[in-house]
């Protein structure tokens, strides 16, 4: 019979520490300075965008230690079709202490965020933010239609990925066509 060993529970807690210190301090690299945006397209297809015009462009301004702590301002988003002008996206509290907090998707993210973002015309929208291996952010906005029984489809649904712009066009809170 073969004896068995117990590992000290002081070997995962040392992994986990390393892990979120490492994961840490990639999340803060992608951080903009002012004057820094992440800026880009909508991917065009349409059966992953609802919602928003084929030429929408997303501006993303990104505070990874608020984000992290889940302050208000933390990430600031605009489309250039109105359906974000400067909206706030805000994270959870609360979720930074659920298993939630954790989620990933395949594909080379070095973390994912769940947040909420007001939509100028309507309730708020989900917002996925996942940092990417690559230095790009990919942002996912989702709504379901508020209202079914309306003619109205006020239904959200857009990836864009996006890569850090210098040359933000954020200027007093509005977005600026380049």
């Amino acid at each position: 019979m073969k004896a068995q060993t117990r590992r000290s529970p002081w070997v995962g807690i040392c992994v986990l520490v390393f892990f979120v210190s490492s994961c840490s301090a990639r999340v803060s690299e992608f951080a903009t300075e002012p004057g820094e945006c992440y800026f880009g397209s909508i991917v065009r297809d349409d059966f992953v965008r609802t919602g928003f015009r084929p030429d929408a462009r997303l501006w993303l301004t990104l505070d990874t230690t608020g984000l992290s702590e889940a302050t208000e301002s933390a990430v600031v988003l605009s489309t250039s079709d109105g359906v974000f002008d400067a909206s706030p996206a805000q994270t959870m509290p609360q979720l930074r202490h659920d298993s939630l907090s954790l989620f990933d998707f395949p594909g080379g993210r070095v973390r994912s965020f769940l947040a909420y973002a007001r939509v100028e015309q309507g309730p708020m929208a989900t917002v996925v933010i996942s940092l990417m291996e690559n230095g790009q952010v990919e942002v996912r906005i989702m709504r379901p239609d508020t209202d079914p029984v309306d003619d109205l489809d006020d239904a959200l649904f857009g990836v864009f990925r996006l890569n850090l712009d210098e040359g933000c066009p954020f200027a007093d809170d509005q977005v600026q066509e380049p």
